[in-house]
């Protein structure tokens, strides 16, 4: 008996150890950069309802109170003298490399919120400076408080409430999975769509703060372990594999259909038109010459239907990029677009269609597999009887060519003998100036357009290079020069490249107004998640 009770303590202990390890599996807090590297502060203006207590805090979380404001009081900080301390007008200078300034809010109404530059947050506000380095402003609070502001920033308050908490999970999810993506900067996420939106308190409203805290501790895992909850705008009709847009394949992130996303001007379909200069300047910009542009073209496309790779011809040479780049290097909205073309279309999805061209293709490998093992015994019988025959043969065969192909290399020997030295003779006549220098040929028929042809100088028969993108129909001479006749012209100062497309963002993941038509149609949280991130759990 005293064994059975034993085992009994010891599974209690392990259970409520398991419990303690899921609670903690979501961080009770976090730090949000607000103003950081490029936008850090020279200066900044903190006031509370409630009044703040200015002190400061290690890296441990000790905090030491120095001193406090009236309620409303307003206070402006900025750079301190000494290295990572900062200085407040009316009360002196506090901080240092090791004890951060830090400004706590007090509680009013029942909340802790404090306004910085105008802009409300709740929690409290913690000040780092790095060498030679304006003031970092970091926002540190729960990670519920967090959540209400980026649920409606990210998603929009008025959603359908099943899409709200949809998102509050993958919201969540995200910021437990890269809960240490900045911690060289000294927080944890950016407020900026480099990680997830983020509006502080200004940006919440009872329906989304809700949807959060009914979903409280919820999180997205495979086998276990929070996932990478990727989320955007409109998918646009498909989502996309990750290895597609960036670099490697995830079990959970597939390609699926959008099945309820409703149609958004501007998100479902979009148009941009870009002219060969700018394309050019975009192209600049990220440190690519390949001279005037004179075309663009898709080389490779997803099963989804997003341009993967994409060929750049110029003047001056070619350049192909790949995956996200096709899209962020012109500014567009997604991957999914065609160029001077009818927008894309949405892939066929007719389930039964589907279904039937599975078992087709299940029925299709079992019988081939039995015809490959068939022709594969069969085979090893006849190789066995005509691989005696066919080296007997060879054998003799060998001899008699062996003989044949000796004098036949001595006639040939001869004859390109004579070849080569009387070719010699030609075309030491034809090159007369011996100069072949290459030369732009502009073809005089087409007034405002380019044919661009790279030829021997004075060459009277013969084409050194043609640009691939012109393809010309025909090509004659004339006193030397090179001539195209009804080929394939760009007109170097007006050529534009229209960009059709489809969805807005990476499209891996989410889609939010996805969600939103879920929702709409009678899904729940948990059902829209599990759609779009396949194989994963909803757990605690």
């Amino acid at each position: 008996m005293k064994n059975v009770l034993k085992i009994c303590i010891i599974l209690i202990i392990l259970i409520n150890s398991f419990c303690i390890a899921k609670s903690a599996l979501v961080p009770d807090d976090i730090k949000i950069g607000l103003f950081y590297e490029k936008t850090a502060k020279s200066s900044v203006t903190l006031c509370s309802d409630g009044g703040i207590e200015i002190g400061t805090i290690t890296e441990d979380g000790d905090f030491t109170l120095e001193d406090e404001t009236g309620k409303k009081e307003k206070i402006v900080v900025s750079k301190g003298r000494k290295e990572g301390s900062v200085h407040i007008e009316g009360y002196g200078e506090i901080g240092s490399k090791t004890e951060y300034p830090y400004f706590r809010s007090k509680k009013s109404g029942g909340i802790y919120v404090i306004n910085v530059d105008g802009t409300n947050y709740r929690g409290n506000i913690e000040i780092r400076r790095t060498d030679e380095s304006d003031m970092t402003i970091i926002n540190h609070l729960s990670m519920q408080e967090y959540l209400y502001g980026v649920v409606p920033r990210e998603i929009g308050s008025g959603s359908p409430k099943e899409a709200l908490k949809a998102q509050a999970i993958s919201a969540r999810t995200f910021a437990t999975k890269n809960y240490k993506k900045r911690l060289s900067l000294g927080f944890n996420l950016t407020n900026s769509t480099d990680d997830q939106a983020y509006g502080g308190y200004d940006w919440e409203k009872s329906s989304s703060n809700e949807a959060v805290d009914e979903t409280e501790g919820l999180v997205i895992t495979y086998k276990g372990e929070p996932i990478n909850a990727y989320f955007y705008s409109t998918s646009g009709g498909y989502t996309e594999s990750p290895e597609n847009v960036w670099v490697s394949s995830v079990p959970y992130l597939k390609s699926v259909p959008d099945t309820y996303e409703p149609f958004i001007e501007g998100n479902t379909t979009w148009e941009v038109t870009l002219t060969a200069d700018e394309v050019k300047q975009c192209l600049k910009s990220k440190d690519i010459d390949v001279g005037d542009i004179v075309d663009l073209i898709p080389l490779e496309r997803s099963e989804a239907g997003r341009v993967t790779s994409l060929k750049i011809v110029g003047t001056n040479g070619e350049k192909i990029i790949t995956k996200l780049a096709v899209r962020t290097y012109f500014g567009l909205k997604s991957q999914w677009y065609t160029i001077n073309s009818e927008a894309p279309k949405l892939p066929t999805d007719d389930d039964k269609q589907e279904e039937q061209k599975q078992k087709e293709e299940e029925e299709k490998k079992r019988l081939e597999e039995e015809q490959k093992q068939k022709e594969e015994d069969e085979k090893k019988r006849l190789e066995e009887e005509q691989k005696q025959k066919e080296e007997a043969e060879k054998k003799r065969l060998e001899e008699e060519q062996k003989q044949k192909e000796e004098d036949e290399k001595k006639r040939l020997e001869e004859e390109q003998k004579q070849k080569e030295e009387e070719e010699k003779k030609n075309k030491q006549e034809n090159n007369t100036s011996g100069d072949n220098e290459d030369v732009l040929v502009i073809n005089p028929n087409e007034p405002g357009t380019q044919n661009i042809v790279i030829a021997p100088k004075n060459s009277k028969n013969r084409v050194l290079k043609i640009i691939d993108a012109f393809s010309p129909s025909s090509i004659s001479m004339d006193r030397g020069i090179v001539i195209i006749k009804n080929g394939y012209m760009a007109k170097s100062s007006n050529t534009v490249f229209v960009f059709r497309g489809r969805g807005w963002g990476h499209a891996v993941g989410m889609s939010q107004n996805g969600a939103k038509g879920m929702a709409q149609n009678g899904f729940t949280a948990e059902e829209i998640l599990k759609w779009y991130y396949t194989g994963v759990e909803i757990e605690k």
